[in-house]
């Protein structure tokens, strides 16, 4: 699987201040090459991160994907192009570069069967612009 996504910071909620939690978006576009071919998928996910602005950090999160097929491979099928993502992950922050280890997993949350789910280990490296 390979993905380039954007992310941006959401202004922090009053129940947040004065934490070390921050609420950001990460939207995506991704192709997964399979035995059967390939597909695109396409991602948004509201993440709440743990840690500051530099060093270590936790995150998790849940959003959506469109899938541009149903079939990723010949053991597995879904059954819906539409399938829920939610991912825990860490990493740490330098000063324009983030590099984390996030587990991921997808699945239609039993909106309609089968509903085989498939998991991502991502290594993934962030450059800041902000």
């Amino acid at each position: 699987m390979y993905r380039i996504g954007a992310q941006w910071r959401q202004k922090q909620p009053r129940w947040l201040e004065d934490t070390r939690f921050n609420i950001y978006w990460d939207a995506s576009v991704g192709a997964w090459d399979g035995d059967t071919g390939g597909l695109v998928d396409l991602g948004i996910t509201p993440v709440l991160r743990y840690g500051g602005l530099r060093g270590g950090y936790v995150d998790a999160g849940i959003g959506f994907h469109y899938l541009s097929d149903t079939h990723v491979s010949s053991a597995i099928e879904f059954s819906t192009k539409y399938q829920f993502g939610d991912h825990v992950g860490a990493g740490w922050r330098f000063d324009r570069y983030d590099f984390s280890l996030r587990l991921q997993h997808l699945s239609n949350a039993g909106i309609k069967n089968p509903n085989p789910g498939i998991n991502f280990l991502q290594l993934r490296i962030q450059y800041w612009m902000d």
